[in-house]
C-alpha cells in the first residue's frame, strides 16, 4: 500500500526550530567565553585551559595566520596529535577566517600527499617544525609549529558568515582516492542546538573527546562542550584503545557523556571484565558510524547503570541528520531505528523515479535542509551526481545517500543497509544486519561482522568474521550447529573465519580492506565451511546428509574423508539417479568426491536448459 506520504509526516512532526542560524562556531564560542571565562574548557592529562585562556591562545595563532595571508574560507591543514594545541589550533583557524582540514599523521604517505595537494592547503599547523609525515617536496606549503605562534590575545574581527566553509574532511572514495567533504558553520550549529534544545544531554558537564581528528564526530564532541559551558576531556591514542585505562579516566574526570563508535561499543560490552566495571558516572552514550545492534549484554549494562543510548545517523556530507534516544528502561535487544530528523532537516524516502514512498515502503534515503553540506572540494562532477535538485522544493538541493530506509508508523526511520551492498543469494534478498544479530546471540561470540565476498570463480558468499571469548576450543563447530538451528538456510554464511578481533579504521569503523585480505588468504576446507550456492548443490548436499547421517556438510568436503565408503557410494549414486534423473558412474564419483565438483558434472549432464545462474 502507498500509505501516508512524507508531507503527512511533516504535518505531524514539525521539525522547524529557531537557532542562531546567522552565527559561526567561533562567534558562539566567544559568547560562551563571556559567560564562563574562568571555567575549565579543555583538559589533557594534568594540563588544562580555562575558557578565557583557550580563547586568548587561539587568538594569538589566528592573528599570525591572518598575517600569513589566510583569507575567508581558505583551507588550512592541521596535523596535530591529541593535545591542548589541537583544540587551540582548530579554533584559531576558524577565528582567522579559514576552514580547517584535518590530516591524520597515521595515514599512509600517499594519502597525506594526495590530501595536501588536492585541498589547496598553503599552510599546515603541526607540533614540530616539519612533521615527518609531511612530504618535503610539496611546493608552496608552509608548516608552522602551533605552540610557537604568539601575537595579540584580543578577539579578531569576524570575516565569516554562517554559510561559509568550516572544514573539509577527506573520506574514502570509490576511485581509490579520498574525497573532500565540505561542511559549513551552519550545518554543525544546527545540530548542536538541536541537541541542546532537547534538554536531554548535559552538555555543560564533562564530555570525552574520543573520535579521531579525521572523523566529523570529533568536532561534534568538541563543540558540544565548548559552546555550552562544558569541559572537553582529551585522551591520548594509547588510552583510547585500552578499555581499562579509558574507564579509569572516565571515572577520574567524572565524564557523563560519551560518543562511541558502534564497533567499539560492542567491543567493550562483550567482555565480562569491562562489562562489570563500566563507569557508573556515565549517563549518556551517543553512537554512530555503522548500524547499531543492541545485544543482550549492551541492554543489561545500560539498564543496570541507567544509561541513555542515543543512536545517531548521518553521512559525512550532512553530519548527523536523525537521532533516536533509548532511555534505560526502554532499551530492547535488536536493531533499533535511526530515529526522526533533527531540527530544520528533511528526510525523503524515494523510489527510482524520485516518487515518495509511503510509510512502511522501502526506498532510498535523501536529505535536505540546514544539515546539507556544500559538496565535494574541487569535485563538481561528484557534487552534481550526489547533491541533486529537490523535485519537491524549487531551488533546493537534496543529498542522495545510497542508503535504503523506510518510515515507520511512529515517524521514525528504519535503516535497511546500503543500496550498493544489497545482498542477493540464490534469489533471496538478505539483510546482513539481521544475520549479524542472530550470530551475536550465541553466548560464545564476542564480535561478529558479515560481508559479501566473491571468490575467483565469480561466486558470491556470505562470510562471517567472528571472535570468541577466551579462544574456546571447537568454537567454530559449535557456532555452525547454532547457525543451522537458528538461521534460515538461505541466510547462512557460506564461510566462517575466526579472528582475534575485528580490525578497525582510524575512525573506529570495521576495516573491510583487511578483512578482504584475510578472506583471500583463507583456505576453503572443512574448517572454513562452504555452504551450497545453487539449487543443484543444495539437492546434492541433502542427499549426502541422508547417506552419511551427518549435517553441515561443506560443498568442498571430500565424500570419503567425512565417513563415506563404497557401500554408501552405491546408495548415493542410486539416490542421485532416482531424485535428479542423472546417472553418475562410480568412477566419476571417485574422481569428483565433493558436492561442488559433482554438482558441476550434474549441471553439465542436465544441459544448458537446466543450468542455473548463481546469484
Amino acid at each position: 500500500m502507498k500509505g501516508s506520504s512524507y508531507i503527512d509526516l511533516c504535518q505531524v512532526y514539525d521539525k522547524s526550530k529557531e537557532y542562531p542560524r546567522d552565527k559561526t562556531i567561533h562567534e558562539l564560542f566567544e559568547e560562551q567565553v563571556k559567560y564562563s571565562p574562568n571555567e575549565t574548557a579543555v583538559i589533557f592529562d594534568s594540563q588544562h585551559l580555562t575558557y578565557k585562556e583557550l580563547n586568548e591562545r587561539a587568538n594569538q595563532i589566528a592573528w599570525i595566520l591572518r598575517e600569513k595571508g589566510v583569507s575567508a574560507q581558505e583551507p588550512v591543514g592541521i596535523m596535530l596529535d591529541r593535545s591542548l594545541e589541537f583544540v587551540v589550533s582548530v579554533l584559531a583557524i576558524l577565528k582567522a577566517g579559514g576552514a580547517f582540514v584535518p590530516v591524520d599523521s597515521d595515514y599512509p604517505e600517499t594519502r597525506i600527499r594526495y590530501m595536501l595537494q588536492k585541498s589547496g592547503i598553503k599552510c599546515v599547523l603541526t607540533q614540530q617544525p616539519w612533521h615527518p609525515a609531511i612530504p618535503k617536496d610539496i611546493d608552496r606549503l608552509d608548516v608552522y609549529e602551533a605552540s610557537l605562534l604568539q601575537r595579540e590575545t584580543e578577539n579578531l574581527q569576524n570575516w565569516n558568515e554562517s554559510t561559509h566553509l568550516m572544514y573539509i574532511i577527506y573520506t574514502s572514495g570509490t576511485t581509490g582516492n579520498p574525497k573532500g567533504v565540505m561542511l559549513e558553520h551552519r550545518n554543525l550549529v544546527n545540530l548542536l542546538y538541536h541537541q541542546y534544545n532537547s534538554s536531554i544531554l548535559p552538555f555543560s558537564s564533562n564530555i570525552l573527546q574520543y573520535a579521531s581528528s579525521s572523523f566529523d564526530v570529533c568536532y561534534q564532541e568538541m563543540f558540544s562542550a565548548l559552546l555550552f559551558g562544558g569541559s572537553i576531556i582529551l585522551i591520548n591514542k594509547e588510552d583510547r584503545k585500552n578499555p581499562s585505562r579509558l574507564f579509569t579516566i572516565i571515572k577520574e574526570k567524572n565524564i557523563e557523556v560519551l560518543y562511541l563508535p558502534v564497533t567499539f561499543l560492542n567491543f567493550i560490552f562483550s567482555e565480562s571484565e569491562w562489562f562489570d566495571n563500566f563507569p557508573s558516572n556515565v549517563k549518556h552514550i551517543i553512537t554512530a558510524g555503522e548500524q547499531l545492534v543492541v545485544t543482550a549484554q549492551i541492554k543489561s549494562c545500560l539498564h543496570q547503570n541507567q544509561i541513555c543510548l542515543h543512536n545517531h545517523y548521518g553521512p559525512s556530507e550532512t553530519h548527523v541528520v536523525t537521532t533516536f534516544t533509548m532511555f534505560p528502561d526502554e532499551i530492547k535487544v535488536g536493531l533499533p531505528p535511526i530515529g526522526a530528523p533533527i531540527s530544520n532537516t528533511k528526510i525523503y524516502i524515494l523510489d527510482d523515479n524520485m516518487d515518495e514512498q509511503g510509510i512502511g515502503n522501502v526506498g532510498e534515503l535523501y536529505i535536505a535542509g540546514d544539515s546539507l553540506g556544500r559538496g565535494y572540494y574541487e569535485r563538481q562532477d561528484l557534487t552534481e551526481e550526489k547533491f541533486v535538485v529537490n523535485p519537491f522544493v524549487p531551488g533546493e538541493r537534496i543529498y542522495k545517500t545510497g542508503d535504503m530506509a523506510r518510515f515507520l508508523l511512529d515517524g521514525n526511520v528504519e535503516y535497511l543497509g546500503r543500496i550498493d551492498h544489497q545482498v542477493k543469494i540464490r534469489g533471496f534478498r538478505i539483510e546482513l544486519a539481521e544475520v549479524e544479530f542472530l550470530i551475536s546471540q550465541h553466548p560464545d561470540v564476542k564480535e561478529q561482522s558479515v560481508f559479501v565476498h566473491e571468490d575467483n570463480m565469480g561466486y558470491k558468499h556470505l562470510v562471517a568474521y567472528v571472535s570468541s571469548h577466551n579462544k574456546q576450543k571447537k568454537f567454530k563447530n559449535k557456532l555452525w550447529y547454532y547457525i543451522n538451528e537458528q538461521v534460515a538456510e538461505y541466510m547462512r554464511p557460506s564461510i566462517i573465519i575466526e579472528v582475534d578481533h575485528l580490525p578497525l579504521t582510524l575512525n573506529g569503523k570495521i576495516d573491510r580492506a583487511i578483512l578482504k585480505e584475510r578472506f583471500q588468504m583463507e583456505e576453503f576446507d572443512h574448517q572454513t565451511y562452504l555452504f551450497p550456492r545453487t539449487e543443484v548443490e543444495s539437492q546434492v548436499a541433502s542427499i549426502w546428509t541422508r547417506v552419511l547421517g551427518i549435517s553441515s556438510i561443506g560443498i568442498n568436503d571430500n565424500f570419503f574423508h567425512i565417513g563415506g565408503h563404497s557401500l554408501m557410494a552405491v546408495k548415493l549414486i542410486w539416490l542421485l539417479k532416482n531424485e535428479l534423473g542423472i546417472e553418475i558412474s562410480m568412477k566419476i564419483l571417485f574422481s569428483n568426491p565433493s558436492i561442488a565438483t559433482l554438482s558441476k558434472q550434474i549441471m553439465s549432464e542436465l544441459g544448458d536448459k537446466h543450468k542455473e545462474t548463481i546469484s
